[in-house]
């Protein structure tokens, strides 16, 4: 089932996650988005969606101005990971690449503490023209904190 911003909305609902679903029409990257809502890169999260080796979804989520470490991620899950490509993202998550959401996605979901430093957050909102808008502690209803950042300067 292909899954869009409805569909999330009924979801965070349903599971008492306090987020909030804007209509952000193109925003494909995290530089137009950071212009879009006027704030930093460091507020938009990325969901970077990996395949194990044993066709399982994990997704690591960084901020926009970061890059997920495989290797640190790999270590973590415990398993070799690749990243998907967008048949996959699809077929793992339910969301289309560019709208994939840190809930109800299916997979296995950690979240850099860098994150976690700012207080409001944006990310897949469940479809291209869709962000959402969330605290970073309520990732942590479904999301695990963890060091997946490549590169961290200390």
């Amino acid at each position: 089932m292909k899954k869009d911003h409805k569909w999330l909305e009924r979801y965070l609902n349903e599971n008492e996650i306090n987020g909030e679903i804007i209509e952000v029409p193109e925003v494909q990257t995290v530089e137009r988005a950071a212009r879009r809502l006027n704030c930093s890169k460091k507020q938009i999260f990325k969901s970077i969606v990996f395949i194990s080796d044993k066709g399982e979804g994990v997704i690591g989520i960084v901020d926009g101005e970061s890059r997920v470490d495989k290797e640190k991620l790999e270590s973590i899950y415990g398993r070799k990971l690749k990243i998907a490509n967008k048949d996959e993202v699809l077929s793992l998550t339910g969301f289309s690449i560019g709208g994939v959401a840190a809930f109800g996605n299916g997979c296995m979901v950690f979240v850099d503490k860098s994150v976690m430093d700012q207080d409001i957050v944006y990310g897949g909102g469940g479809d291209e023209n869709h962000l959402l808008k969330i605290s970073p502690k309520e990732l942590l209803k479904e999301a695990k904190i963890a060091d997946i950042i490549k590169n961290r300067k200390r």
